[in-house]
């Protein structure tokens, strides 16, 4: 469905996993936001209701 936008040689992503819980999660009534970790990476905070 997706592809990855830095896929190395050999490598095969497709990038679908953070549709899938980004769907799921808001299916649910929940929240999830992403922010950024220096000097590499992110951190998603996933919040769901009681």
């Amino acid at each position: 469905m997706f592809t990855s936008l830095d896929k190395k040689p050999g490598e095969q992503h497709t990038g679908i996993g953070l549709a899938v819980v980004r769907k799921l999660v808001r299916s649910y009534g929940g929240q999830i936001d992403v922010t950024d970790n220096q000097p590499r990476g992110a951190v998603f905070r996933i919040r769901w209701p009681k």
